[in-house]
């Protein structure tokens, strides 16, 4: 399947990289465009990544907990009710 729409994602990917809109802004070649690179990657780049990237795979993580179940419920030997409950499900 990726082999068939694999001509037009690289037509698709060409287009848009060498269009020359992408070279025409005005505020890029600015001195407020470089002050606002320098602000973004300065030297603080990689902790801000990562702490903007940090909530993603703490939700995957609660996602997937919510999904497939707490680890003990999948092999039964999760906590067991109080007694005389009347609870006669389990083995």
């Amino acid at each position: 399947m990726i082999r068939r729409h694999l001509g037009g994602m690289v037509a698709l990917a060409s287009a848009v990289l060498c269009t020359s809109s992408a070279w025409a802004c005005p505020l890029c070649e600015s001195e407020t465009g470089e002050r606002v690179r320098a602000g973004i990657f300065g030297d603080d780049f990689g902790s801000n990544l990562a702490v903007t990237l940090l909530p993603f795979p703490l939700f995957l993580g609660i996602v997937a907990l919510i999904h497939f179940g707490p680890p003990w419920a999948r092999d039964g030997s999760g906590p067991s009710p109080p007694q005389g409950t009347g609870d006669t499900n389990r083995p």
